[in-house]
Order: C-alpha cells, then sequence, then structure tokens
C-alpha cells in the first residue's frame, strides 16, 4: 500500500483530498441544521479536485483495461494440464514408442483425410502431447486436474502415454485430488484411481482453489513467486471455464498459458504442423 501512494504524484493526492474535504462539505447538508456556504463550498472543491486531477494527471479516473498479448509459447519446468476425456490410444492408428513419429504420423493421416473428403478422426490427447513436447528440455513436472469424469483416467494417460515414450520417464507426474485438496505422484505400480474425487470444471470457484492448493503446495521448496516463473497452465484441455479461470489467475501472476491450436499452421502444407501459442496479459495504456 505504501509502495502505492509513494507513486503518486502530489498533483493526484491534492485532487484527492479536495475531493475528500468537498464531498464531507456536502455530506452535512443531511445530518446538521442548513449552513448555506458549506454545501456550495463542497461542489466548488469537488469540482476543483476533479479538474486539477485531469489537468495534471491525464489518466486520472481513467479505466484500465485488460488485452491479450499473443506470442510462441515460452517452455516452462512445471506443466498443468487439465484432462479430457480420451482413450488410451487413438482407434485409427497404431503408436509406437517414438513421440516425434507419432504425432506427425496423427498430422498425416488427418491431411489424408482432409485432401480426400473425409472427416478428421480425432484423438484428444494428441493436442495435449503437443504440449508436452513444446517444453521438453525445460519440463520437470505435469500437474493432471482431472473432472469427476476424467480424474480415473490419469492413471492410464501416465501409465500408458507418457510411459510408452522414453524421452518422458524423467518427467515427475502428479494428478490433484479434489476431495483432499492435495496432489498424488503417480508411479508406474500406482493403485487405481478409482472413487478418487476430481474437480469440477464447470465450477469457477473450485478450479481457483485447485490451481492455490496446487501453487502452495509446488512452493514447499522455494518462495511463491519463484513458482509461478516456472508454471506454465496448458488450456487446450477441459472446458471453455478452464480457459476462463486460467486466464483469471494469470492476470495478478508471474504464471503463463499455452494452448496447442487444433488447425495446421498451412493445410496447403506438404507436412502439417500445429503452432503452440502463449497468452500474456496486460493492461492497456
Amino acid at each position: 500500500m505504501l509502495r502505492r501512494l509513494k507513486q503518486l504524484s502530489l498533483s493526484t493526492i491534492g485532487a484527492a483530498i479536495l475531493m475528500a474535504f468537498g464531498g464531507a462539505c456536502i455530506s452535512t447538508i443531511t445530518n446538521v441544521p442548513l449552513v448555506p456556504w458549506k454545501p456550495l463550498l463542497g461542489i466548488v472543491l469537488v469540482v476543483s479536485g476533479l479538474l486539477v486531477g485531469v489537468w495534471k494527471e491525464p489518466r486520472f479516473g481513467e479505466f484500465k483495461t485488460w488485452s491479450l498479448r499473443k506470442n510462441e509459447a515460452q517452455q516452462r519446468p512445471v506443466l498443468i494440464l487439465f484432462l479430457s476425456p480420451a482413450p488410451s490410444e487413438p482407434k485409427f492408428l497404431e503408436l509406437s514408442n517414438d513421440l516425434d513419429e507419432d504425432l506427425g504420423r496423427l498430422a498425416q493421416h488427418k491431411r489424408e483425410e482432409s485432401m480426400t473428403g473425409h472427416k478428421q478422426s480425432f484423438w484428444p490427447w494428441e493436442q495435449t502431447l503437443r504440449g508436452i513436447r513444446h517444453n521438453l528440455g525445460v519440463l520437470k513436472r505435469i500437474v493432471l486436474i482431472g473432472s469427476p469424469q476424467t480424474i480415473t483416467l490419469s492413471q492410464d494417460f501416465y501409465a500408458k502415454v507418457i510411459q510408452r515414450y522414453p524421452v518422458l520417464h524423467q518427467i515427475r507426474v502428479d494428478v490433484y485430488l479434489g476431495k483432499e485438496k492435495k496432489l498424488k505422484h503417480l508411479v508406474p505400480d500406482s493403485v487405481a484411481t478409482a472413487g478418487l474425487q476430481g474437480v469440477d470444471f464447470e465450477n469457477f470457484d473450485e478450479l481457483i482453489e485447485a490451481l492455490q492448493q496446487i501453487l502452495t503446495e509446488l512452493s514447499e521448496s522455494s518462495s511463491l513467486e519463484a513458482i509461478q516463473e516456472n508454471v506454465q497452465i496448458d488450456i487446450t484441455g477441459g472446458l471453455k471455464s478452464n480457459s476462463a479461470v486460467a486466464g483469471a489467475v494469470t492476470l495478478t501472476s508471474r504464471m503463463s498459458n499455452q494452448y496447442v491450436a487444433t488447425n495446421p499452421k498451412d493445410s496447403t502444407a506438404p507436412v502439417w504442423e500445429y503452432e503452440v501459442w502463449g497468452y500474456d496479459a496486460f493492461q492497456r495504456d
């Protein structure tokens, strides 16, 4: 609070004092016998305060609006993912143990379908894997947030997708438990996740609480600000409400968002590529 006060100019402070004193004078109309000069003086002071503020401070009284700046997503050590419902493997393609090869084959399959006029096959975890691959080289930890319908798939996602690819073996994977309000570390022999409670993806408060609890647990060995600089929230999966919450929490923190495009960068190219965008919130001048 003191830091914010120091940033105010004397003209701004003076304008505020004039308006406050003027308002006090005007308010006496309702609780003391009428003294003609007081309300008149109050009106003069309020108007004077506004004029001083606008004259000396061009931004005095303006409302600041937020906007989003889109760039290529940064790489961060911690990636938070909202888990979408999906089978552990696509029904239209057999996966290998090579992440780059599989993502290339999935893109090629959709390109061929598009060229022949067929409806494109869709595997929800494809774009999730693209978001993970984007952070490789820096990524050390993945945190899964599941809904009541998808939290039971977290073990499948870890054991049958993450563990399929050797390039992902060194990444720690946790799932957030909604009822216990804590993280569960997933390992190859983890117990089944049946009966665990996820987070209601349509409940704004629950989503905010989940992210706050995750950050609190992640910051046990470091400061909250330091952890925020290392965290990226992927808003590709889940519902639109997930994106709204992720956007809200990043307005006042150092965390960032990433989104994996669902349409190719160039649909006429011989090889389809998908961009990974980062969204940075900023205040307009």
